[in-house]
C-alpha cells in the first residue's frame, strides 16, 4: 500500500501546468466542514471513514480537479499521520466532494452523517 500511495500522490502533483477545471459548490449547506468533522470524530468508525475518504480521493478518475499543491499537502498530512486531524479531514472532504460528489455524499450517509 505505501508504494501505491506514493505513486498516486505523485500522479496528483506531477503536472503543475495543467489546467484546472472549475466546479460549482456541491454542498447544500446543511452541515459545514467543521460540523462534519465534529460529528464524524465522535463515531467509533472514524478512522475507517478517513481511510474511505482517502480511497475515494486516490482512486478518482477526476484527479485533474485536484490542484498539485493540494496533492502535496495531502501527502504531507499522510506522512505526518494527520489525516484524522481537523485539517487533514477537511482536506479529504473537500477533495472527495470536488472529485466524486456522489460517492462523497453516499459515504457520509452510510456512516449516518448528513452533508
Amino acid at each position: 500500500m505505501p508504494e501505491t500511495l506514493a505513486f498516486l500522490l505523485t500522479k496528483l502533483t506531477e503536472d503543475p501546468a495543467r489546467e484546472r477545471i472549475k466546479t460549482r459548490g456541491q454542498s447544500d449547506g446543511r452541515m459545514g466542514k467543521a460540523d462534519i468533522y465534529s460529528a464524524a470524530r465522535k463515531r467509533p468508525d472514524f478512522q475507517e471513514l478517513v481511510e474511505d475518504l482517502l480511497d475515494v480521493v486516490l482512486t478518482t478518475y477526476n484527479h485533474h480537479l485536484i490542484d498539485p499543491a493540494e496533492g502535496e499537502r495531502l501527502a504531507e498530512l499522510h506522512e505526518r499521520r494527520a489525516l484524522g486531524e481537523r485539517e487533514g479531514f477537511e482536506l479529504l472532504c473537500e477533495l472527495a466532494r470536488r472529485t466524486e460528489p456522489q460517492k462523497f455524499v453516499e459515504l457520509l450517509r452510510r456512516r449516518g452523517l448528513e452533508v
